[in-house]
């Protein structure tokens, strides 16, 4: 599931399982893509230590330790991923390089904050080429990151792709430098 909506549903589902594990040989587990702060309110050491329908990984998203994102999970997602990790559930976490706000100077920032939450993997995303590299600066000089020339799919593409680059016209691989 993407997330555990309705909660008062899925602590009605765990609780079921909790009360009628004697009756059920094999355990289901949950692999979701979701919220630390929603995550955080389920009794998660008690399902996964009485019930058969237990967490096994989350991917979750901290946006940008540097924006609004950060603050939403209280800007304290460690004691969250600290929790999920002594309780047996693999953490992924995602965040995103080349937002508007990125500079060569914060991006730096950026990475060590997003390190420091120490999960068991990482996923890295970019919006655009990464602010301070080669590439972002040729196309920001060539005045092709917020006109026209490059498609309007590719301006706001969620994982930046160079394939979509150098189909754009104008561009050939010889001239872009990552």
């Amino acid at each position: 599931p993407n997330a555990f909506f309705p909660e008062h549903t899925w602590k009605k589902i765990f609780s079921h399982f909790i009360e009628n594990s004697d009756r059920i040989d094999n355990n289901i587990f949950i692999a979701f893509e979701g919220s630390l702060n929603h995550i955080n309110k389920f009794d998660l050491e008690t399902i996964q230590r009485k019930s058969p329908i237990k967490f096994l990984f989350i991917s979750y998203g901290i946006e940008s330790t540097l924006k609004g994102g950060y603050l939403k999970n209280q800007g304290n997602p460690e004691k969250i991923i600290n929790r999920l990790n002594k309780v047996g559930i693999v953490t992924k976490q995602n965040y995103i390089l080349g937002l508007p706000h990125h500079t060569k100077k914060n991006i730096d920032l950026e990475i060590k904050n997003n390190l420091k939450f120490n999960p068991d993997l990482y996923s890295v995303y970019s919006f655009k080429p990464i602010p301070g590299t080669p590439l972002y600066n040729q196309l920001y000089e060539e005045n092709c990151l917020y006109d026209r020339s490059l498609p309007t799919d590719f301006l706001y593409a969620f994982n930046f792709s160079l394939g979509a680059l150098l189909r754009t016209p104008g561009s050939s691989s010889g001239s872009i430098t990552i």
